[in-house]
């Protein structure tokens, strides 16, 4: 069966904008714990230009059958086809990995308001580094725990050091192998 990427939205009667992004992150979330459940691979999309965004939603690349597992989801409001016309590529991967691919990027603080925040940023300076490095596709974020601090991504190793020029980032390290209790949330 073929993937094909879809843009997936919350449901929006939670009412206010911040409600939606706070609950697109965690559908987000919710996809990465299913497709880890259920063995399955996935990938989100981004634009390549970032002014494209727009309104919080998720560009997924997978089955029809592991959508119709998402559309299940009590976050899951809609989801339509990828629009034609619009350039994007594979940027976080959600499903079984071999660990030892993963490198961890630590965050720190550096003008951001928290911790949380300069994570999120990290992973957005990641993404932007690796199109600056014609790498989109080649550099997939895998996890993203806010609390603690740190991106799991899959990236060359040549790449890495270009990660670690990051003003956000404080160091790389490779994660310990062993299965967590409820698994990665991105």
């Amino acid at each position: 069966m073929t993937n094909k990427v879809y843009v997936v939205s919350v449901d929006f009667s939670a009412g206010g904008m911040q409600n939606a992004v706070m609950n697109t992150l965690a559908l987000r979330g919710d996809i990465f714990d299913l497709a880890n459940a259920g063995s399955e691979e996935v990938f989100f999309h981004r634009h390549k230009d970032d002014m494209l965004g727009g309104a919080p939603s998720l560009m997924l690349e997978c089955s029809e059958a592991f959508l119709d597992k998402v559309k299940a989801l009590p976050r899951y409001g809609n989801s339509i086809d990828l629009w034609t016309g619009f350039d994007t590529f594979r940027a976080g991967h959600g499903g079984p990995v071999d660990a030892a691919q993963l490198k961890r990027v630590l965050a720190q603080e550096t003008t951001d308001p928290n911790l949380n925040v300069a994570t999120w940023r990290l992973q957005d300076d990641i993404i932007r580094l690796a199109q600056n490095n014609a790498l989109e596709g080649k550099v997939l974020v895998c996890h993203i725990d806010g609390d603690r601090g740190f991106v799991s991504v899959i990236c060359p190793d040549d790449f890495a050091d270009k990660i670690l020029e990051l003003p956000r980032c404080a160091k790389i390290t490779t994660p310990v192998n062993k299965p967590r209790k409820n698994g990665p949330k991105p």
